[in-house]
C-alpha cells in the first residue's frame, strides 16, 4: 500500500501508479480474488444474523470459524488495495464498475465496510459511471440489502449515492430508486400514525 500512500500529495505520480496497476492486470486478479471470496462474506453474514437473533448464553456460543476470520482479513486487505487503486481514478472506476455485483455481494453484516467505501467512492465521484453502469440490477441489489439489513444506514447512503454525483442529480437513477423503493414500503419505511 505504500505504493499509493507514500506519495499521496503527488497526484500525477499516484495516478500513474493506479494506471500501472490496471495495465499490468493486477485489478483483474484482485477482482477475481474478491469474487472467489464471496462465500466468506455470505458465511460471515449468516453468523452475524445468528448472533443478532440469538439470546443470552447462546449468543456467546456463536463464534466465527478460523477460515472466516482469515478470509475476512484477506478480503479487508483486498478492499483496501482496491480502494486506493480507484480513488480519484475514473478509468479504474469504470473498469471495476463492470464487476459491481461482485462488490455488492460483500456488503452486509459480515463486516466488509470497506466494500461499501469502494462503491461509495465510485458512485460519488464519477458521473459517467452513474449514467452508464448503474442500472436496475444494481439498485435492486441495494434495495434488497436494505430490506434484509434491518435499516442499515450504509444501504441508505449507497442509494443516496446512486441519486446524485458531486452535488448534481442523476435523474434516471432517481426515478429508478423512487419507483423500486416505494412500490412496497412496509419493510423499509417507518410509518407513524397519530393515535388520539
Amino acid at each position: 500500500l505504500n505504493f499509493f500512500i507514500e506519495d499521496i500529495d503527488d497526484t500525477p505520480l499516484r495516478a500513474a501508479r493506479q494506471t500501472f496497476v490496471r495495465e499490468q492486470g493486477l485489478l483483474q486478479v484482485l477482482i477475481s480474488l474478491i469474487n472467489q471470496l464471496i462465500p466468506i462474506s455470505l458465511r460471515a453474514d449468516e453468523i452475524a444474523l445468528a448472533k443478532a437473533t440469538a439470546r443470552g448464553a447462546k449468543r456467546l456460543l456463536i463464534v466465527d470459524p478460523d477460515f472466516v476470520i482469515m478470509g475476512k482479513q484477506v478480503l479487508h486487505q483486498c478492499f483496501v488495495l482496491l480502494y486506493h487503486s480507484i480513488k480519484g481514478h475514473a478509468v479504474n472506476q469504470m473498469y471495476i464498475a463492470d464487476f459491481m455485483p461482485v462488490l455488492l455481494a460483500h456488503l452486509g453484516g459480515g463486516g466488509q465496510a470497506f466494500a461499501g467505501k469502494c462503491v461509495n467512492e465510485m458512485l460519488s465521484t464519477n458521473m459517467e459511471l452513474q449514467e452508464t453502469k448503474i442500472g436496475t440490477r444494481e439498485i435492486a441489489i441495494f434495495i434488497e440489502k436494505l430490506r434484509s439489513g434491518r435499516m442499515n444506514p450504509m444501504y441508505l447512503g449507497l442509494l443516496k449515492s446512486c441519486c446524485s454525483c458531486q452535488g448534481k442529480g442523476v435523474d434516471g437513477n432517481q426515478c429508478k430508486v423512487a419507483d423500486m423503493l416505494f412500490e412496497d414500503t412496509n419493510d423499509i419505511i417507518i410509518n407513524i400514525h397519530a393515535d388520539y
